[in-house]
């Protein structure tokens, strides 16, 4: 399949921002140099562990500033010690199998859409469609769905890295749309995010962004007491 998966989101990614100041380019150029290093990494790369030579990327990225950009962002992963790159979250969004998943998700949500749509029930003589019913359960006083879900103050209280609130919360909001976690879930994340933070900056590198970190869902993240010293722990970030 010869496409990549690129978001209406992407564009206005704070990553995407990021790295136009630390270039000094638009979000336009830095969105033009992503797509070809993009395109160029789901031809080459088989799996997320595959990394590539400096010389590789050299070919495909406009400058040293630009990858060393990208580690920042998360986008991508240097090894000092292999002096080599590798890309984060690759099997999420790039190659066959992330192609099969994306191209299925699209088909279940195009048939939800058109069930939604169906008349299921009569009710006092009116048709009433799917999606309707749905939104009369919603309001339904009784119904549990949402009563324990977690506002961002309450959770921005737990966070000591507060930074970036703004767009903190449009990152939060958006992972509750993704995940359906309890406060305790919740109250958990934030712990994980102090603690990432205090490692990172005990190793001499830059506290992540809680956006960045809400985007990439970095909780879920398989954490290794052995990290290799002298490896950039970039935050990696959703791919688009």
């Amino acid at each position: 399949m010869n496409w990549i998966k690129v978001e209406h989101a992407t564009i206005g990614k704070p990553e995407i921002y990021d790295i136009a100041d630390l270039c000094e380019m638009s979000a336009e150029e830095v969105l033009g140099h992503l797509l070809r290093l993009w395109v160029w990494a789901d031809q080459q790369i088989e799996s997320g562990t595959q990394s590539v030579t400096v010389a590789a990327l050299r070919s495909v990225t406009p400058s040293s500033r630009f990858r060393d950009a990208c580690v920042v962002a998360g986008w991508l992963r240097y090894n000092d010690d292999t002096r080599r790159y590798t890309f984060p979250n690759f099997e999420r969004h790039m190659g066959k199998s992330a192609k099969s998943r994306a191209t299925a998700a699209d088909r279940q949500k195009r048939h939800r859409e058109k069930r939604n749509g169906e008349s299921v029930t009569v009710r006092n003589g009116s048709t009433v469609t799917r999606g309707e019913k749905r939104r009369e359960e919603s309001t339904d006083p009784h119904t549990p769905k949402g009563a324990c879900r977690v506002s961002f103050d309450t959770w921005w209280q737990l966070v000591n890295n507060k930074i970036a609130r703004p767009r903190a919360e449009k990152a939060f909001k958006a992972a509750q749309k993704r995940h359906d976690l309890s406060q305790g879930e919740w109250a958990e994340i934030a712990t994980k995010l102090n603690d990432h933070c205090r490692k990172l900056v005990s190793s001499g590198a830059s506290a992540i962004h809680p956006a960045t970190y809400l985007n990439q869902d970095r909780w879920t993240d398989e954490v290794s007491d052995n990290n290799t010293s002298g490896t950039v722990e970039a935050a990696v970030i959703d791919f688009m």
